[in-house]
């Protein structure tokens, strides 16, 4: 199992469209091959800085994910939105669950 973590900071006056693009993409993501669970989450101090949190079945396909035309279209949509580049990360679980 994969966890993929994107953070995102969203100027406030792209929140609107932001949100309403995630909602929108969230169900076809979640169709993803490999795609166990996606959550989009906000900082509860910092309220223009969002999360996506992923679980992948394996990470050959996040890579696949990561390499769709799918991937490439919600991109277009959700980048020009942040005002930064995002920041992602891809990391095991550190412990077994019992």
């Amino acid at each position: 199992m994969i966890v993929r973590i994107v953070k995102m900071q969203v100027n406030e006056s792209n929140k609107v469209l932001f949100k309403q693009t995630l909602k929108d993409y969230q169900p076809l993501l979640k169709k993803q091959k490999g795609c166990m669970q996606i959550d989009m989450l906000n900082d509860k101090k910092i309220k223009d800085i969002y999360y996506s949190y992923t679980i992948w079945d394996n990470e050959e396909n996040l890579k696949k994910y990561k390499n769709s035309d799918f991937y490439k279209e919600l991109s277009s949509k959700v980048l020009p939105l942040c005002e930064k580049e995002p920041q992602a990360w891809t990391v095991d679980e550190a412990f077994e669950k019992p």
